[in-house]
This record gives C-alpha cells, sequence and structure tokens, in this order.
C-alpha cells in the first residue's frame, strides 16, 4: 500500500507538471482514479515480482526488477494513452511522462538497494557486538 501511494503521488505529480506546463488548469477526477488503479497494480507488481527477500546487493537491474520497470512503465503508459491523459497537448508529453516516470521507479529500487544496504550494516555490526560478548 505504501508504495502505491508514493506510485501515485509521483504520478500525479508527473502529469499536474505536464499539465500545468502546458496550460492546463486541472485534472479530472476520472484520471485520478485511473492513477489510482494503475499505481494499484504498479504496486502488486512490485509486491509480487521483488518481495521483501529480494537481493539487491549485484545492483539494482536484474531479472526481475527489470521486468517490474518495463511491465509498471508499459501499463502506465498504455493507460496514459487509451485514456488521453495529455489530450490537446503536444505527442512528446507522453515521452516525457515515460521518462519520468522510468527515473522515478529508478529511484525507488535505488532507495530499496540502499536500504538493504544499510540493514546489512547494521546487521554485520550487532553481530561482531554479539560475537565479542
Amino acid at each position: 500500500k505504501l508504495y502505491m501511494a508514493i506510485y501515485f503521488v509521483a504520478t500525479l505529480f508527473i502529469v499536474s507538471l505536464i499539465t500545468f506546463l502546458f496550460g492546463g488548469k486541472s485534472i479530472t477526477i476520472l484520471t485520478l482514479l485511473e492513477m489510482l488503479l494503475v499505481n494499484f497494480i504498479n504496486g502488486f507488481l512490485q509486491a509480487f515480482l521483488l518481495n521483501e527477500n529480494t537481493d539487491f546487493s549485484h545492483g539494482i537491474f536484474f531479472g526481475r526488477s527489470t521486468a517490474w520497470i518495463i511491465l509498471s512503465v508499459g501499463i502506465s503508459t498504455a493507460v496514459c494513452i487509451i485514456y488521453k491523459w495529455f489530450a490537446g497537448y503536444p505527442n512528446w508529453c507522453i515521452l516525457l511522462f515515460v521518462l519520468l516516470l522510468t527515473f522515478g521507479f529508478c529511484a525507488m529500487l535505488i532507495g530499496l538497494k540502499f536500504e538493504q544496504d544499510a540493514d546489512t550494516v547494521k546487521l554485520n555490526h550487532n553481530l561482531e557486538h554479539y560475537k565479542s560478548n
């Protein structure tokens, strides 16, 4: 649920920013619901593909993480195009959306890697402390 909410806020920010930059004044409630549904799916995909046992020690790009990014960006882009989130704006707004969304998903993976690395250091420190006592 937490990741779904983070992705929803990020998607809302990206769409709002692009809308604002091109003179738009609002986003419809229906678009917000579409974003919520898409990000529920993205959060579910992340929980399914990148569970708590996922090992980021060799980097953030490996089979399941790459599949998650491709699926999540693909689904988000498809919904964006099908439901015309950027109707009336230049077509490259969709490309900008895809790039920013991909950057956001990669940043999330980097954050998960940093969190896992910090947990490893803390566990190793606690283990050394336990061994010394």
